[in-house]
């Protein structure tokens, strides 16, 4: 693994939580399109991330 590869799966990883957390948040209409688009994104890119969450959330 490179390290813009290292660097892109951090980075991607706190977009998740960060996504997750405007998810929870009392909602906007923009803020909850851009959650929704980030995690899209992420599954795009990186579907492991979202895999081993799901995991831990089981």
């Amino acid at each position: 693994m490179t390290v813009q590869e290292r660097d892109a799966r951090l980075f991607a990883a706190d977009a998740l939580r960060e996504a997750r957390s405007a998810m929870a948040s009392p909602p906007t209409e923009a803020g909850y399109f851009m959650a929704v688009f980030t995690l899209l994104a992420i599954g795009a890119l990186f579907p492991e991330l979202l895999a081993d969450d799901a995991d831990a959330d089981a």
